[in-house]
């Protein structure tokens, strides 16, 4: 009896220890698959971005939008072959900055001809690479519900390095949505494979510990008990 209890309670600390090491185990990993998970719903959503930048934007565009304020017309006409096309893809504001800082166009209207930083613009012109930042709104504001925006330099007209600014905002709820649907399928799938492997690692642990307990009680030789 002494013994069984023994045997029993060493069953039970490799089941409690195992447990513990599992449920860390399964949180590290989680932890790891979570952030990587984040992180290509947002690589994704650049790649959107600098897509519709190549097929959009450089296509729409042309030097002469680039110098002075563009007319009335102009605006109509980069409205129907630029922003609306960019709103169908889920994009909710678009604007391109020129060299100086200023706006170029945007689908908002009141916003071509404001200007912002222009040393800041010009840096990420010269960087020739795509830069994401998440924020609220559509403004300098910051106020509002959480976007995306997604900075792309880009060619006009003739240059054969870019020479505008191409920015535009995508809604974070439809990002966020995909990384918790994600997850939730992580986190169901790694709980469901710790627990079988657990499952497994018990059922090995408790015969081998059922046939030493056999061994020890009786001689393998005779079968008389010792």
């Amino acid at each position: 009896m002494r013994r069984s209890i023994q045997r029993l309670s060493l069953l039970r600390r490799f089941s409690l220890l195992s447990l513990l090491l599992m449920i860390a185990l399964g949180g590290v990993v989680s932890t790891v698959l979570s952030a990587r998970i984040e992180h290509r719903a947002l690589v994704n959503a650049e790649r959107l971005a600098v897509a519709t930048a190549g097929t959009g934007a450089q296509a729409a565009l042309d030097q002469s939008d680039l110098v002075g304020e563009i007319g009335p017309d102009r605006k109509l006409q980069l409205d129907k072959t630029l922003a609306q096309p960019l709103a169908s893809t889920g994009v909710i504001r678009s604007k391109i900055y020129k060299l100086d800082g200023s706006v170029a166009y945007s689908d908002d209207h009141g916003q071509i001809g404001t200007s912002t930083n222009a040393a800041e613009v010009r840096e990420l012109i010269d960087a020739g690479m795509p830069k994401r930042e998440m924020g609220r709104g559509t403004g300098d504001a910051n106020s509002g519900a959480r976007t995306l925006s997604v900075y792309v330099p880009i060619r006009v007209g003739a240059a054969t390095s870019p020479n505008a600014l191409f920015e535009v905002y995508l809604p974070y709820a439809p990002v966020a949505a995909d990384i918790r649907s994600d997850k939730r399928i992580l986190y169901l799938l790694l709980a469901l494979g710790l627990a079988l492997l657990w499952g497994s690692l018990f059922r090995i642990v408790s015969r081998a510990s059922a046939k030493l307990h056999r061994q020890a009680r009786e001689d393998h030789l005779t079968g008389l008990p010792n």
